[in-house]
């Protein structure tokens, strides 16, 4: 059990972190976009999102469950993927 990319980026609350709107474009470098479809944007045509400061690694849970990236790399929670400035399919590990 392991995701091919673990952590990425730096975290902080700078950036377009905080509440932007995105989808359409990207968050800041130290932002990731939140789906709130739980689909990265794709379930009903719908790519709105919120952007939030992306987690520091050091605050992630260690068990490793992998899932899918909106940016198609497997990671190994949902906290490292945001992390690294994507959301994620929970539940659901990348092809």
């Amino acid at each position: 059990a392991g995701g091919s990319a673990g952590a990425g980026g730096s975290a902080g609350a700078s950036g377009n972190g905080g509440g932007v709107a995105c989808g359409d474009g990207p968050c800041g470098p130290d932002a990731f976009c939140d789906f709130s479809d739980l689909a990265c944007g794709a379930v009903g045509g719908s790519a709105a999102g919120t952007c939030l400061p992306r987690p520091k690694t050091s605050v992630c849970p260690a068990a490793c469950n992998p899932i899918c990236g909106c940016d198609g790399l497997s990671y190994c929670n949902e906290c490292f993927a945001n992390a690294a400035g994507t959301d994620a399919h929970p539940k659901a590990a990348c092809p």
